[in-house]
C-alpha cells in the first residue's frame, strides 16, 4: 500500500481527498462511510484503501490542506504598516485565531479528531507547524531587520512556540479580540522579541 503524506501528490490522492472533503461537509464526518468518498472520488474501495489507511486519515489529510488554505489566506491579508512588528504579530497571529475559529471545515475537521489527536496537530510538530511559520518568516524576517529578533531559537522554533500558544487560545471561543490581543501581547510577544 502507498503512504500517502499530508502533502498530495498526485491527481489520484486529489481526487480522493476533494472527495472526502465534499463528503465531510455535506454529511459530517462521523457519518460519512468510506463508499462515500470512493462514489465521490469516481474510484473503487479498494482503490481508496491503497492510498489511504482510514477515515481519520482522510480527517489528517484534510486539516492538512485546510490549514493550508487558511494560510495562504492570511498570508494574502494586507500588512498593518502603521504597527510596530511587536503588533503586526500580534495582529497576523489574532487573525489567524479568529478565521481558524470562525471556518466551519476547519473547525468540523478539529472537532472530529481524537482530543489527543487534535491537540497533537494544534500544538505539536505537525502541517500547522509549517503553516504558521510560512505565514509568520516575513514578520520574522522584519524583526529580524530591525535587530530584535530572539534568534537563539530559531524560525522554526519560534513558531512553534506561536503555535503552542494558539493551542491555548483555540478552545476560548466567544472571547473578544482585544483581550485575545492582549494575551498574545503578555505571553508572546516577550518569547519573541528582546527588549
Amino acid at each position: 500500500m502507498a503512504e500517502l503524506s499530508l502533502n498530495v501528490e498526485t491527481p489520484t490522492q486529489a481526487r480522493i481527498l476533494e472527495a472526502a472533503r465534499t463528503c465531510f461537509r455535506a454529511r459530517g464526518v462521523r457519518r460519512t462511510r468510506m463508499n462515500d468518498i470512493a462514489e465521490e472520488a469516481g474510484v473503487v474501495r479498494q482503490t481508496l484503501y491503497d492510498w489511504v489507511r482510514s477515515r481519520d486519515h482522510l480527517v489528517d489529510l484534510a486539516m492538512a490542506e485546510r490549514s493550508r488554505e487558511l494560510g495562504e489566506m492570511i498570508k494574502r491579508r494586507p500588512v498593518r504598516d502603521d504597527l510596530a512588528i511587536e503588533d503586526q504579530i500580534v495582529d497576523v497571529v489574532v487573525a489567524m485565531v479568529t478565521l481558524s475559529g470562525s471556518d466551519p471545515e476547519f473547525t468540523l475537521l478539529a472537532q472530529s479528531m481524537p482530543e489527543e489527536h487534535a491537540f497533537e496537530f494544534m500544538a505539536g510538530q505537525s502541517e500547522l507547524t509549517e503553516v504558521l511559520e510560512g505565514v509568520l518568516r516575513p514578520y520574522f524576517d522584519r524583526a529580524r531587520e530591525r535587530g530584535i529578533l530572539r534568534e537563539e531559537l530559531g524560525t522554526r522554533a519560534l513558531a512553534r512556540w506561536i503555535q503552542a500558544v494558539l493551542a491555548s487560545l483555540r478552545p476560548r471561543r466567544g472571547q473578544p479580540v482585544e483581550v485575545t490581543a492582549a494575551e498574545l501581547r503578555y505571553f508572546l510577544i516577550p518569547a519573541l522579541v528582546t527588549g
